[in-house]
């Protein structure tokens, strides 16, 4: 059994070391998937540990990263020596989800998995060896354990809902119609489709993302999302609300967002006021 004393969270180094044990259990050429889930979860939690202690994120935060983008700061950090992992292990989070694993089309081998299993082995101890190093020593230091935090200066997690999520809209003109969303939430999501509905119902089409692209908005981050050309949603609002107005007028729409959680699907919406040009067929958001 591997030394994982390193690991300063407690909770997580629990975790981690069950994860290990059921990972050196299992062979690699009848139990491909769980191999490669159980690997990309160890390294995810030791990612986690170590960033949140060399102050990279808070715990909440980090736990929210996918393992991807736990990789790249490591490695400027120089917690982790090595970042050379398949993409197969940094999308293994898509593996829980039957779904995802067939729209992305990903295949498992046996030589993934003794992968997957042989990056624990080297990102355990790279960690392990960054604490002893002296940007892992002052990191350390300067940490407090979180039990000891008071209450009062503990960050609230923030749930993504349209309270938490900016909605933009960049460019509503004849035919094209694209937005800019940013989540100021402290959770991760892929969006799925978007729609625009005035009244509830629809104008235009729905966007999904091309096949082989996923809308990934990270916590504190923003994505561009577009409507494929041509699309309706301003002919069909012209249309709708005031196909004979010559002068511009407000007025309140929906954009829809169906997304996707780790554990879940959920629908935001966030409603927009846009003032609307019916000659020209374009909209400025107010």
């Amino acid at each position: 059994m591997k030394d994982f004393s390193f690991v300063r969270n407690e909770k997580l180094r629990s975790v981690i070391e069950r994860d290990f044990r059921e990972l050196e259990r299992l062979s690699t050429d009848t139990e491909t998937k769980a191999a490669v889930v159980l690997a990309g979860s160890i390294l995810e939690g030791l990612l986690v540990d170590a960033l949140t202690v060399a102050g990279k994120w808070d715990f909440d935060s980090a736990c929210q990263q996918i393992l991807s983008d736990l990789i790249r700061p490591a490695r400027t950090l120089g917690i982790i020596q090595h970042d050379n992992l398949s993409q197969v292990v940094k999308d293994y989070r898509h593996l829980v989800h039957p779904g995802r694993e067939i729209r992305k089309g990903i295949r498992l081998t046996q030589e993934q998995a003794d992968l997957a299993k042989a990056a624990v082995n080297v990102i355990i101890q790279d960690i392990s060896r960054w604490y002893d190093t002296p940007s892992g020593k002052a990191a350390v230091a300067l940490r407090l354990p979180t039990a000891s935090v008071p209450f009062e200066k503990q960050r609230t997690f923030l749930r993504a809902s349209e309270h938490s999520i900016d909605v933009r809209i960049t460019c509503a003109l004849g035919s094209t119609f694209l937005l800019f969303l940013t989540n100021n939430s402290d959770e991760a999501f892929d969006i799925a489709a978007a729609m625009v509905e005035l009244d509830g119902a629809g104008l235009g089409n729905v966007t999904r993302p091309q096949r082989g692209v996923t809308w990934t908005v990270l916590p504190g981050k923003g994505i561009d999302v577009r409507w494929p050309d041509p699309c309706h949603a301003m002919f069909d609002l012209v249309r709708k609300r005031g196909k004979f107005e010559a002068f511009q007028y407000t007025v309140a729409i929906d954009i829809i967002l169906e997304c996707v959680f780790d554990d879940e699907q959920r629908q935001l919406k966030k409603r927009v006021l846009i003032q609307v040009d019916p000659v020209n067929k374009s909209a400025t958001q107010l």
